[in-house]
């Protein structure tokens, strides 16, 4: 039996304060089953709060995303080497697997099939592909302000939207988050890694100096520059724009069905989805000549 789940832990908005009995209260209910093993992947904490604070904005959040951060950073667990302390004090060390997950190019289903002896995922019946999907600085900071207008079943909507159907996922290079707070991040991550590493970790978890060698890297990394300004703005009426494209390609296949205007739909969506850079030319263009005949008048 496999069981996968991002909350046998409990919840990253409190670092799993409760990790310990919740871990132990799961043993006793599958171990009758058989032998019990978990699988704990930990992500260096300045890419992983980032990817906690979308999680929170997608999620129809509405708080400044330095704020959430800064909760979770301030939690007890925010070493991870605490957090598989208090794991391992509640089940056996040897129940135990601790994995690695640092890397832009991690491949989880890669890295976790070979624990099950399975070397290539298509072997298996019934596993299809998928990607993890980021709407990147620009969709998430247009999706925080629209969640703040929104009711939550819109914010929904929306999120369904933009996961599967926004063009431009994950393409900006920018962060939401300051620079002071991502580099003290950092830091936490590079300690925290050699701490890992230093730990009686159970068979076929990641190898302790894969742990010193990602305490290595990290001191060498140059984190991205905050988005800000008109540079924000430039990245969120980008994602906006995709959104709407997405909302009217959604609306077409329902009205297609519906009504007689197909047509109509049809041909706005086209403008939407293919003629974007025309509309924002069309839209500069026509601000112009407006502010130009107020000059004048």
């Amino acid at each position: 039996m496999l069981l996968v789940s991002p909350n046998f832990l409990g919840f990253p908005w409190d670092t799993y304060e409760n990790a310990a009995e919740n871990l132990a209260s799961t043993n006793q209910l599958l171990r009758q089953w058989g032998p019990v093993r978990f699988v704990l992947y930990v992500r260096p904490q300045h890419s992983w709060v980032e990817s906690c604070v979308a999680q929170y904005v997608q999620q129809g959040g509405t708080r400044s995303p330095e704020d959430v951060a800064r909760r979770i950073t301030s939690g007890s667990n925010i070493r991870f080497s605490a957090l598989i302390r208090e794991v391992t004090a509640a089940v056996p060390t040897s129940m135990v697997v601790v994995r690695s997950a640092a890397g832009a190019d991690f491949d989880s289903v890669r890295d976790f099939l070979p624990l099950l002896d399975v070397s290539d995922h298509r072997s298996l019946p019934g596993v299809p592909g998928r990607r993890n999907v980021s709407l990147g600085v620009g969709g998430l900071s247009a999706m925080l302000k629209l969640n703040a207008e929104l009711e939550p079943i819109s914010r929904q909507q929306v999120r369904r939207l933009g996961q599967t159907k926004h063009t431009t996922v994950g393409t900006d290079k920018h962060s939401l988050l300051s620079l002071e707070l991502r580099e003290e991040l950092r830091q936490i991550a590079i300690d925290d890694w050699w701490e890992i590493a230093d730990l009686p970790l159970t068979e076929g978890s990641t190898p302790a100096e894969e742990f010193r060698n990602t305490a290595i890297q990290l001191k060498e990394l140059s984190l991205p520059p905050v988005a800000q300004g008109a540079e924000l703005l430039l990245l969120e009426n980008s994602a906006a724009l995709g959104l709407l494209a997405a909302a009217a390609e959604d609306l077409h296949g329902q009205l297609g069905r519906l009504t007689p205007f197909g047509s109509f739909v049809h041909r706005a969506v086209y403008k939407a989805r293919f003629e974007r850079p025309l509309l924002a030319s069309a839209i500069r263009t026509s601000l112009r000549e407006r502010w130009a005949r107020l000059r004048h008048r």
